[in-house]
């Protein structure tokens, strides 16, 4: 029983970074999720992954969007949603895939984990993939908008962090006074804060999302950046497990 537990706690944290090639599978369960943009009690699934050395990338992204079209088929689950980076900070060898998935809720999240048919066709992917992280989050702002948050023409970043020699509390009322001041900047759509929920790998990190108007705008800020008083005390009391600047793939 043990082994079938840690089974199903891998399958769930392994699709969200794998983007689906058809499009049309975006439209299932659309009256759960196109016409609800928000949603009080939803549960995003950020998956940041790359495929071993000893797996093509076709073989990879052929079986990841059978796993995805498998996940966004259960009611209530989608849509997927994909990312691709520009930059990574640390970098990494390979390329990274990320994405996300809504689930209505965490009540969703742990349904879903009864799905055999998602779980049959997750087993050869689970093989392939290296994880950096895999957790769920949710939305500090009630009214956040999972559809709309970011288009392609923006520049997202994703922040995935720790505190560095500083209580858990402290720090989330530092990243509060951070993302307030950062979301003033001119080059800056909106910041989105994330509570994490559960996870399978890395569950003890903080993310946030900061979107940039365009890559004009992140080119821009990202030179200035250097030389703001706060962007220095935030970092200073940071540690990362990874920062992704990402082009937005749907």
């Amino acid at each position: 029983m043990k082994k079938i537990a840690i089974v199903f706690m891998l399958v769930f944290v392994s699709i969200a970074s794998f983007g689906i090639n058809n499009s049309k599978v975006n439209n299932i369960n659309k009256s759960d999720t196109i016409k609800n943009n928000k949603m009080k009690n939803q549960i995003i699934e950020l998956a940041i992954r790359s495929h071993k050395t000893t797996v093509s990338t076709e073989e990879f992204e052929t079986m990841k969007d059978i796993a995805v079209k498998s996940l966004v088929a259960i009611k209530n689950v989608g849509p997927e949603r994909e990312f691709d980076p520009i930059l990574n900070i640390p970098e990494y060898p390979s390329k990274e895939y990320i994405g996300m998935t809504r689930y209505k809720s965490m009540r969703t999240v742990y349904k879903g984990m009864f799905n055999i048919k998602f779980i049959r066709n997750l087993m050869k992917l689970l093989k392939m993939s290296d994880v950096v992280s895999g957790t769920f989050q949710k939305p500090e702002d009630p009214n956040f908008d999972y559809i709309n948050f970011a288009n392609k023409e923006n520049i997202v970043e994703i922040a995935v962090l720790r505190p560095n020699d500083i209580k858990k509390k402290d720090f989330l009322l530092k990243r509060a006074e951070y993302l307030k001041q950062l979301g003033k900047e001119d080059e800056v759509k909106n910041t989105h804060a994330f509570k994490t929920k559960w996870g399978f790998k890395n569950a003890d990190v903080i993310v946030h999302f900061t979107v940039y108007n365009n890559k004009q705008s992140y080119e821009q800020f990202m030179k200035r950046s250097k030389n703001l008083d706060y962007i220095k005390k935030f970092n200073s009391v940071t540690a990362q497990l990874i920062i992704s600047y990402c082009t937005v793939i749907k």
